[in-house]
């Protein structure tokens, strides 16, 4: 019987670096727990993005995927349809995250939508080369109030590329499909957005980074 990081690949040994080696079982990004870093998201005076249930209904409490804190986006009454909240995002610096000694590493995240509001959407952009590469994978998730994760590989699968084309260099960006695993990822940048008319309410825990995928 054994309990590992996510699902065992008959590789890991409980406790162990994956592989035998200096790769780490996995890098938290964002966990919530250290609160004080995640103050409410206001725009036009009104609360958007606040930590745990603050804008869930009494009706739709959770408790945390993980630990004891998550974030929640709400409805914002100026956003249209297919609005992104652009200037309320949430941002991860991770110039300073080596990922060179990842075979395959996947960015995996706990997402948790209000009961009976349809799909929700999720926007992760990634950024590298001094910002000049932006790549995004998208994610819609519709699960009423259940914890559900959602993963991709970093590395080794084509992204949506929305790269700034108007300079030679940009342009050459535009044309790539994936990261560069040699280079660091400047940023990778979370953006909630409404989908068509569906009324916002999303809630996120645990963003984290593996070796292959977790779940």
């Amino acid at each position: 019987m054994k309990i590992t990081e996510g699902m065992y690949d008959g590789t890991l040994e409980p406790g162990d670096a994956i592989g035998s080696t200096d790769i780490p079982a996995k890098i938290d990004l964002l966990t919530f727990e250290d609160t004080e870093n995640h103050p409410d998201q206001v725009n036009n005076g009104v609360t958007i993005g606040s930590l745990d249930n603050t804008l869930r209904p009494l009706e739709d409490q959770i408790t945390a995927f993980n630990g004891s804190h998550f974030y929640t986006f709400g409805n914002d009454p100026a956003a249209g349809g297919w609005s992104g909240y652009w200037g309320n995002s949430i941002s991860v610096d991770t110039k300073d995250i080596d990922l060179s000694k990842f075979n395959d590493p996947y960015l995996s995240m706990a997402l948790n939508t209000g009961n009976g509001l349809g799909q929700q959407y999720l926007i992760v952009r990634m950024y590298q080369y001094d910002e000049q590469l932006v790549m995004v994978r998208k994610f819609f998730p519709n699960n009423d109030g259940l914890w559900t994760n959602h993963q991709f590989s970093l590395f080794n699968e084509d992204l949506e590329n929305w790269s700034d084309d108007s300079t030679e260099l940009g342009a050459h960006y535009k044309t790539l499909k994936r990261m560069n695993p040699a280079e660091p990822i400047d940023r990778i940048e979370f953006i909630v957005s409404r989908n068509d008319q569906n009324e916002v309410l999303i809630s996120m825990d645990e963003f984290t980074i593996t070796e292959g995928p977790r779940y």
